[in-house]
């Protein structure tokens, strides 16, 4: 998907807005006046920085997704959606650019927010991947007004490299203007909410990993993500949701009972020559398997009725 985005030549005011937001990322990474940022998984690490207005504020976000680049790139395309924006209307401009509005709600007495932006993505060498927003720079088509709402801004960019062929650094900088009047602790709140979508990204992914392909490190980010307290869910209904989400999980539990299924049919065949099998098959079925001891007293009374017989017959 990413190589047909490119096969349209970038403008020269798309160039323009990948330059500026690349520019922008390298003065956060280059930047002290960061302070750490709250994030939904200790897997994930973020920063951000007050820049100057009152109503702008940058932030960063950092996680690895286990996924290849390509796999990566068409999931966010194609089925990454945040449920706190509504009113979205997407529009492809061309291969490589959209257009999208969207809306989000705010808290009385604060008026709603909505954006118009233009998403590009872009293949910047073989192991790199950009995705980027910015304020549409396209006209802007006749449509309804809202005046309840606030036009807010925002540029960000995903910066999405290939660590190795099932791995992927996701890197996320983004810089908001909420415009209009905003409280600074509602854009503190939301701005670690809107930065948190490559944590999903990398919990939907993990979920995929087959029981094969699992390493040490597989099992500190399943274990991580188990423990992870959401809607107050209780410990049940964590390991009940991730087992069923889990297909690494599934398959154990499917190995284990094509085993169990594999034991009592070599049983059952066995049955053709072992006179004894019949006893065995429904101890195995219970789930209890008799022991050598009890095989061995069994035959022995058998031994014995048999001599009886004979001795009864010769008198």
């Amino acid at each position: 998907m990413a190589a047909e985005a490119d096969d349209e030549p970038f403008s020269s005011q798309e160039n323009d807005a990948i330059a500026t937001l690349l520019n922008l990322a390298s003065l956060i990474d280059q930047s002290h006046n960061t302070k750490k940022m709250a994030t939904p998984s200790p897997l994930a690490q973020a920063k951000k920085y007050i820049a100057t207005g009152s109503h702008v504020t940058t932030g960063y976000f950092t996680t690895l997704v286990r996924s290849n680049l390509q796999g990566l790139i068409k999931f966010i395309n194609e089925e990454d959606t945040r449920s706190e924006l509504f009113d979205q209307h997407n529009e492809k401009h061309n291969n490589h650019h959209s257009i999208k509005y969207y809306a989000m709600a705010c808290p009385n007495p604060v008026s709603d927010r909505e954006w118009h932006v233009s998403i590009m993505t872009k293949t910047l060498n073989s192991k790199t991947i950009l995705k980027v927003c910015v304020p549409c720079f396209i006209e802007e088509k006749l449509k309804d007004v809202h005046p309840d709402r606030v036009r807010a801004e925002i540029r960000s960019i995903y910066k999405l490299t290939k660590i190795s062929n099932t791995t992927t650094r996701v890197e996320f900088y983004a810089e908001i203007e909420f415009g209009g009047i905003a409280p600074r602790h509602l854009i503190n709140r939301r701005l670690p909410m809107y930065m948190s979508g490559p944590t999903k990204w990398q919990e939907h992914f993990q979920h995929l990993r087959m029981l094969r392909e699992l390493t040490s490190e597989d099992g500190v980010a399943m274990g991580t993500m188990l423990t992870l307290v959401k809607n107050n869910n209780s410990v049940v209904t964590r390991l009940t949701t991730f087992i069923s989400m889990n297909v690494a999980l599934k398959v154990s539990e499917r190995s284990e009972r094509a085993l169990r299924k594999t034991r009592i049919q070599t049983r059952i065949r066995a049955t053709t020559t072992n006179p004894f099998a019949p006893s065995s098959l429904g101890a195995e079925i219970e789930g209890e398997l008799p022991t050598s001891r009890d095989d061995d007293a069994g035959h022995s009374q058998k031994q014995n009725r048999a001599r009886g017989k004979e001795k009864a017959s010769s008198r």
